[in-house]
């Protein structure tokens, strides 16, 4: 009963942690791209938390990999430290490791998404003050059309 008391406690100080921390990569990279309003709306009915560039537009590809990139650089970090430190210290990173893994739920999610619709074509636009996040993929025809205007 021990052991199970302190895996919670040791789970909820690993959501504790590397919540701020991956939503405020999530935060680094909207502002990378040049947005200037950029919140953590945390939702504590559900546990979850997600990150918002308000009144930003960024399309497909660049939101793939704003969603993707506290995934690739935080579970490195995390392998790496596994690998390398000693003592107790392993096991410790290799559960914040799968815990995160599995945090990252929402983030394939919306890659998936992404991915089933076309990234190249699908634009992005976070609302804050509604709390609303809209996603805009042309249909097929429409893009038809605006091609052969262009030419």
């Amino acid at each position: 009963m021990e052991a199970f008391a302190n895996l919670c406690l040791d789970m909820s100080l690993g959501f504790v942690l590397l919540l701020p921390i991956h939503e405020g990569m999530h935060g680094l990279a909207y502002r990378s791209l040049g947005a200037s309003n950029v919140r953590v709306v945390n939702r504590w009915r559900s546990l979850t938390a997600y990150c918002a560039a308000d009144r930003f537009v960024v399309g497909g590809r660049t939101l793939a990999w704003v969603g993707i990139a506290p995934f690739l650089v935080l579970n490195s970090i995390l392998l790496i430290a596994t690998l390398i430190t000693p003592g107790v210290w392993p096991v410790l990173f290799a559960g914040a490791l799968f815990l995160h893994v599995g945090a990252c739920s929402g983030d394939v999610g919306l890659l998936n998404w992404l991915w089933l619709r076309g990234t190249a074509s699908t634009l992005s636009y976070d609302d804050t003050t509604a709390g609303k996040s809209y996603f805009f993929t042309p249909i097929a025809a429409d893009v038809d059309a605006v091609t052969r205007a262009k030419t």
